[in-house]
């Protein structure tokens, strides 16, 4: 029978600890290698379209705080944004965080270059029943709604 003096039984405690807290211990990625897992290189328009979680423009979760995806592209790859500039998309894609396809202007420089680029007629889509919608919602179709459930 083997007999362990107590400064044997503490030393083989610690090695076994160690060993336990060695096999936790696992890789955490960077801020950056979490971004670029994040999105997909499109090599016929240079975007880099952005393919995690998404509401009308990508999202990234830093910290517990959820920040637009296109907004951490910029202060990843460029520099800081300035307070009171906004991110424009010079590729009309809002899905991309490319960024040499963001510029950091003014809100209302961002508004000239949308309405004088025709990117609002560029936006236009189709809801579900095939209506051309303008803006959010498909006027048709809420029209339509409110006849049903008003009367």
């Amino acid at each position: 029978m083997n007999t362990y003096n107590k400064m044997d039984i503490v030393e083989l405690s610690n090695i076994l600890t160690q060993k336990r807290h060695a096999k936790r211990i696992v890789h955490k990625k960077t801020l950056l290698e979490r971004f670029e897992a994040k999105y997909i290189k499109n090599d016929i328009n240079k975007c880099w379209l952005w393919v995690g979680a998404t509401s009308n423009y990508g999202h990234f979760s830093i910290n517990g705080k959820t920040m637009n995806a296109h907004r951490v592209s910029y202060e990843l790859y460029k520099d800081q944004i300035a307070e009171g500039l906004v991110i424009d998309h010079l590729c009309m894609n809002k899905l991309c965080v490319n960024p040499y396809h963001l510029e950091a202007v003014s809100n209302k420089e961002n508004f000239i270059r949308y309405y004088t680029s025709n990117k609002h007629i560029l936006r236009n889509r189709q809801c579900h029943k095939g209506h051309t919608i303008q803006g959010h919602r498909c006027k048709i179709c809420v029209r339509e709604y409110n006849k049903a459930y008003n009367t």
